[in-house]
This record gives structure tokens, sequence and C-alpha cells, in this order.
């Protein structure tokens, strides 16, 4: 399985790990579209990580779900290896979108609390911000239109 460092089943639960070291005091990119399609279908993906977006978005749409899956993080700080938490995808409490590095961003110091949403509000938190992302990167495309190609 190559969309996770690590997983586990407890009781019949399927647990995707990803293990993250970092200073935690900048933005690391979390690399993670198969892990928002567990958290957000509770499937495992029936497809790889350089699945084309058509039939990533297309098949994450059809297969959205209330489920109490999640997709979760380890974190080492590299600075004080003794700094080890955990949290998970819908728990995070911010996110940042980044056009370069989709679908986003998250500073870990500003990812130690638990947040607990329902399943619109991650939903909404997820796609969101992997929308804002999007077009970050979809902003750059215009601009290099415009002044290659439109002018």
């Amino acid at each position: 399985m190559l969309w996770v460092d690590f997983s586990f089943y407890e009781s019949n639960v399927f647990y995707p790990v990803n293990i993250k070291v970092s200073t935690t005091k900048t933005t690391d990119n979390l690399n993670c579209k198969l892990g928002i399609y567990y958290a957000l279908t509770g499937k495992i993906p029936p497809f790889v990580n350089g699945v084309s977006w058509e039939t990533y978005f297309k098949t994450l749409k059809e297969n959205l779900t209330t489920n109490d899956k999640d997709y979760y993080f380890l974190i080492i700080n590299k600075d004080n290896p003794s700094d080890v938490f955990a949290t998970s995808l819908k728990c995070l409490e911010s996110i940042l979108p980044n056009g370069n590095n989709l679908p986003f961003q998250a500073k870990w110091d500003n990812n130690r609390q638990i947040i607990q949403r329902d399943f619109v509000e991650v939903k909404e938190f997820l796609l969101g911000t992997f929308e804002q992302s999007l077009k970050l990167r979809a902003d750059a495309y215009l601009h290099f239109r415009k002044y290659f190609y439109e002018s």
C-alpha cells in the first residue's frame, strides 16, 4: 500500500498512518489525496496516487458518504525527537492552500489540538482548502496564458 507509511487493524477497523518528521514550525506538504479519498468515502482508494485528476474527483464525488474512517499522521519533531504526537486529517485545526503542492499544507505546531467536526464540516474544510489550492494553481496558468498567448 503506497499511500501510507504503515497501517494496522484494530477491532476490524483499518488505520492508515503517514509519518511526518518535521521541525513542526514550518509548513509541510501533506501529499494526502488518497488519504482524503479514504477519509471522505470510508473506502480504500481503488487507484494509485498517480491517478488522473478527472478519475480522482469523479470517483470521490460518486463515493462521498458520511463515515467514521480517517487518515492519521504521526508527527515526530526532528529538533526534539521526544516530541511526538498524532492527529488525523478530519481533526486538523488548520491547513493551508498551496497551488504548487496539492492538496494543501499544514504547520504541525498549529495542529496539536484535536478538532471535532461533523461530516459536512469535514467535507467543507478539506475540499474547500483543496479547491483554494487548485485555484492558486489555475491562476498561475491563466496569467501565463494572458502574457504569452492573449496579448
